[in-house]
């Protein structure tokens, strides 16, 4: 079977071992929440003066071919706790997560009239030793983010496709498998990913075909 490639349009990619397991954690603060406008993406109620990190899919068609935006970016709220991402086109048909890189919490959305599908991660997504992640999609796109309050806080992205250069094991199976490895910073400059996911850790995957997002907070 031949894998067809989507076109990415736009792509900014830029411990010990422990058992892990996805569960909630107790939040400690209201998450934050998206809004759209036309050619902007709106984060409110995040930490005043903080960071988020923003991610999100869309799919669109020119005219004469389908196209796929990847959108990934870390901003600084203001102190009233709003950012905003700017862009050049946000296709109806999109898919949004915003991540508090004070406090882990997550908020989802999607432009008014695209339906968000979303779903927590599987209980075999992530790997017990925190090696990576593991999904029966033929392309995934990820986030992984360690809040602030974690060493070696960041935020790293990867973009995996079945039986691909980034898939772990290798075989066009009908399983991508996202090794740590394969994340990279989503700010130029940033150190490059722990060896390792941990508890608090917080992962997102989109799927750029369907647009549906799952997404996780890992605990112990």
């Amino acid at each position: 079977m031949n894998l067809e490639v989507p076109r990415v349009v736009r792509v900014r990619l830029a411990a010990a071992a422990v058992v892990l397991t996805l569960g909630a954690v107790p939040a400690w603060s209201a998450p934050p929440s998206l809004s759209f406008e036309e050619q902007a993406v709106v984060i409110s109620a995040a930490t005043p003066d903080g960071p988020v990190a923003v991610f999100g899919v869309s799919r669109g068609f020119n005219g004469f071919t389908g196209y796929v935006l990847r959108h990934d970016e870390v901003l600084t709220a203001g102190a009233d706790g709003v950012a905003r991402l700017e862009l050049e086109l946000l296709p109806p048909r999109s898919a949004f997560a915003v991540i508090d890189l004070v406090t882990g919490e997550m908020g989802f959305g999607a432009p008014e009239g695209f339906e968000l599908l979303q779903r927590p991660l599987g209980p075999g997504s992530i790997d017990a030793n925190g090696a990576g992640l593991t999904e029966q999609r033929r392309w995934v796109y990820a986030l992984w983010v360690r809040p602030q309050a974690a060493a070696g806080a960041g935020a790293w992205g990867a973009i995996v496709g079945d039986g691909g250069a980034t898939d772990a094991d290798g075989a066009e199976d009908g399983v991508v498998r996202a090794a740590v490895s394969s994340f990279v910073p989503i700010e130029d400059g940033d150190s490059a990913p722990p060896e390792r996911l941990a508890a608090g850790d917080v992962v997102v995957v989109i799927d750029p075909e369907s647009l549906e997002v799952a997404a996780a907070r890992l605990s112990e």
